[in-house]
This record gives structure tokens, C-alpha cells and sequence, in this order.
């Protein structure tokens, strides 16, 4: 056969495969809140966890929610986390060298429910830290007396044991937690950075506390800083595993998963606000733009919209608290002595003040 012949045969022979369409921000939106749904950081038995096979009492619960019909449950009044069809948002069974070690996922926190929907980036404003912190801790005390002897795997189920009674003793306590209904308290992760630089905790620390905010617009928000209050450097990836960190997660385990805590940034970066769900009087939101124009405009900036319709995100303003003159807990978190022990955490390539 003609080599020219064979060449163009073997040309035409190759599939062509085109480019792939890269999804649109909707799409984008909803896989991103899919794999953030069942997102969580436990790592070697460690992170934001309960007592090794507490969780089975949650799987009961569930099967019984079930035949109840019940779309809530006791947990979500009591506790705050969102429950969707009779089942708890992030709160997983996870296994670890033969154990079932329930750990606590990102989306229990950063998440809610609005007008009867589930929206996953919506701040959970019905999350109390506290009464969690409290409630588990006594139902751990209970448990490690009941597992006396939890088998062969002794030292390594004593020592996850030991880090979620650590976590629930320290996320319950009256001095430093929340003291309203919001997410874990600010003064138990910069707690955390004291004991890792030997530094002596505060007596009068601020609790720094505040409400869980929402995600949309998070990757313009974190380029000036993580929560624009000059306590964190917004661009690394670290501060987003300082809880996990405060509830005993180590420096060391948090290396080994470093791009997993990036991809949980990336996720949250694209995630869109839900429409709003009601109907909306026109002539009333006209009345309302312009009093927005004329009041909020100058520090919460204007809006924009892309070729869609869906919201463009540009960076916050940074207005000085003397002009808004907000509750100043948040801000006396930043002082001397904490960046000192920012700046000695073992984790400095990704954690910075």
C-alpha cells in the first residue's frame, strides 16, 4: 500500500475528542455543594470528633426518624444541627483501625435552613457550640466507663477517646465559649496557638465570638483576610483547619492532607446565594434601593450582577470600627501576644496572622 495512503488512514483513524465544556457557574454551584456535603477532616482518628461508637446511637435515632416521618429531630432542636429527611447534616461514621468514630463535617456548620430549605453555605444561626460541648462531654464520661476495656486496640482507642473528651470539655466551657447561639468560639482556637508556643493563656482573653457567616463570595472575602478582622492571612489555605486543630487534630496529621483542605477552599469559593423565595413587591424594592443607595452604599458596596443574572463578587471594603461601631469583642482577639503565638505555630507555611 502507498505510504501516503497508510498516513492519511491512520490520520482519519484517530478519534478526535473535543475539549469539554466547562461547566457554568450553576452547575459549578451544585457539584461544588455536593462534595462539600460530605466533607469532613478526621485523620487518624483525630479532629472534630466523638468517643469511638457513640455515632451508632445517632444511626438508632436516624432508623427511628424514619418511622416517626419526622423531618426534625430532638438533636436539631436541642443542638441547632440541620437534619434533612430525618437525617443529621455532617455527622458521619467513620471507620478507623476497627472502630466507628462519629466525626463532625464542615457542611453541620455551614448550613441552614430558610423559608423550609436546605442551603448548604447559609451560616448556621441555630448551632449552639456550647450546650453541644457540655451535653457530650457527659455522655463521654458515661461511655468510657461503660467501654472499660475496649479491646486490643487499647492505647490507640484511648487516644482518640482522649482527644473528643478534650474537644467537648473545651468547646462546653462557661468561660471561654459562645455565649449566644453561633460557631466554635474564637478564644478556643487561639487557645490552641498559646499552648503550641508555650505561651501563658490570657485570664481576661475576649471570647471574639461571632455568628457562623455565610460562604457566598468567600474567595473575594479571604483576599483580605479570613474574617477581615487582621487575625488571619485570608490567601493560605491553614486557618480553615484551625478548628480541627483546637479540637486535637496534630501539625503533623494536617500536613498530610494539606491539599485536601485546599480543594474544601476552592469548593467554597464558587458557591452561589440561593434565590430569593418569596414574591417581591417592585415598587416597594425601588423605595428600598434607593434608601440602600443613599444609607449602606458607601461601606457595604453596590451590587453587581453578570450576563446571567447571578452575583459578582468584588472584595469587601475595610471600614474602621470607629465609623461602624459594631460589638468589639472581635477585635480585641488581635493584640500582641496572639500574633506573637501565631507567628510560633508550628504550621507557619500555612497559617499565618
Amino acid at each position: 500500500m502507498n505510504k501516503s495512503i497508510l498516513f492519511l488512514l491512520c490520520f482519519f483513524s484517530i478519534t478526535v475528542v473535543a475539549d469539554e465544556k466547562p461547566l457554568s457557574r450553576k452547575e459549578m454551584d451544585k457539584k461544588n455543594k455536593e462534595t462539600f456535603n460530605q466533607l469532613n477532616f478526621l485523620h487518624e482518628g483525630l479532629g472534630m470528633h466523638i468517643s469511638p461508637g457513640l455515632i451508632l446511637f445517632a444511626d438508632v435515632r436516624e432508623k427511628i426518624s424514619k418511622y416517626s416521618r419526622r423531618e426534625d429531630s430532638m438533636v436539631e432542636k436541642l443542638w441547632g444541627i440541620p437534619s434533612v429527611d430525618g437525617k443529621l447534616v455532617g455527622v458521619f461514621n467513620e471507620k478507623y483501625k476497627e472502630m466507628q468514630v462519629g466525626a463532625l463535617g464542615c457542611v453541620a456548620c455551614h448550613s441552614g435552613k430558610a423559608a423550609g430549605e436546605f442551603i448548604i453555605g447559609l451560616g448556621n444561626k441555630n448551632i449552639d457550640v456550647g450546650r453541644i460541648g457540655r451535653d457530650v462531654h457527659n455522655v463521654e464520661l458515661l461511655w468510657k466507663y461503660a467501654i472499660p476495656n475496649p479491646g486490643p486496640k487499647n492505647a490507640e482507642y484511648r487516644r482518640v477517646e482522649k482527644a473528643a473528651l478534650d474537644f467537648s470539655k473545651d468547646l462546653g466551657d462557661e468561660k471561654y465559649t459562645n455565649l449566644t447561639q453561633g460557631m466554635v468560639p474564637t478564644s478556643m482556637i487561639r487557645k490552641w496557638f498559646y499552648r503550641q508556643s508555650k505561651m501563658t493563656i490570657p485570664e481576661d482573653m475576649p471570647r471574639a465570638q461571632v455568628k457562623v457567616p455565610a460562604l457566598f463570595g468567600y474567595k473575594d472575602k479571604r483576599s483580605v483576610g479570613q474574617f477581615c478582622d487582621g487575625g488571619g492571612q485570608g490567601k493560605l489555605p491553614g486557618w480553615g483547619i484551625a478548628v480541627e486543630l483546637a479540637a486535637g487534630q496534630t501539625a503533623e496529621n494536617v500536613r498530610t492532607f494539606v491539599q485536601k483542605i485546599e480543594l474544601a477552599e476552592d469548593l467554597i469559593g464558587d458557591f452561589l446565594p440561593p434565590k430569593y423565595p418569596f414574591a417581591i413587591n417592585q415598587q416597594k424594592a425601588e423605595k428600598g434601593k434607593n434608601i440602600f443607595n443613599k444609607t449602606c452604599l458607601g461601606c457595604h458596596g453596590d451590587h453587581e450582577f453578570d450576563d446571567q443574572g447571578l452575583p459578582e463578587y468584588t472584595p469587601p471594603k475595610i471600614i474602621p470600627w470607629k465609623v461602624v461601631k459594631t460589638d468589639h469583642d472581635r477585635l480585641e482577639q488581635i493584640e500582641g501576644g496572639f500574633l506573637e503565638a501565631v507567628n510560633k505555630n508550628p504550621l507557619k507555611e500555612i497559617i499565618q496572622a
